[in-house]
């Protein structure tokens, strides 16, 4: 029997999991929130990413416009991508804002461990922002290191023509790969 051109490509990559490390491995994301208003705010954070616990963590000083949009409503958008191709993911869910007692505490050492902060502060200071994603969407990350970018329909999926963009929330497949989204 021969082999085809279908037979020997190689399995689809899963878009969360592609999503999942490369928000793991940066560090510089752009946070949009919703206005009292209903007007969206964006701005850049530097974050960690916990991916044991499925939490993206950054500080803030209190008083910001982003946390006074997130105690109002706490829906978020992150998207990290490199700011010089079509690469990258977009992390959408809910935060909560910390302002102190030990979790407070230990999220700060965390960023510190990480090397996202370089010393921690009291709360009155700077508060703790904790994501909680419950949708994760990658673009391009699937396509690294090979000479031409394969979309998702060739994958298996269903994609935006011309990308390799592909989605998953919680409960849902993700287009190509037979597994859940997560943020469960």
């Amino acid at each position: 029997m021969s082999e085809t051109s279908a037979d020997r490509r190689a399995p689809a990559a899963d878009p969360v999991r592609l999503a999942r490390a490369w928000v793991h491995r940066n560090r510089l994301g752009r946070l949009a929130t919703v206005g009292r208003d209903g007007a969206p705010h964006a701005v850049p954070v530097i974050y960690a990413y916990d991916h044991r616990r499925n939490l993206l963590v950054f500080m803030s000083a209190p008083g910001t416009r982003k946390v006074r949009n997130l105690l109002a409503d706490p829906r978020v958008c992150v998207v990290v991508d490199d700011g010089q191709t079509l690469r990258g993911a977009q992390v959408s869910g809910r935060a909560r804002v910390v302002d102190g007692g030990p979790e407070f505490d230990g999220l700060q050492r965390y960023l510190l461990e990480q090397g996202r902060v370089t010393h921690v502060r009291p709360a009155s200071e700077q508060v703790v922002v904790v994501v909680e994603p419950d949708r994760w969407v990658s673009w391009g990350l699937a396509a690294a290191g090979r000479a031409r970018p394969r979309t998702a329909a060739e994958a298996g999926g269903e994609t935006e023509p011309g990308t390799d963009k592909t989605e998953a929330g919680p409960g849902e497949t993700a287009p190509g790969t037979g597994e859940a989204g997560e943020g469960r």
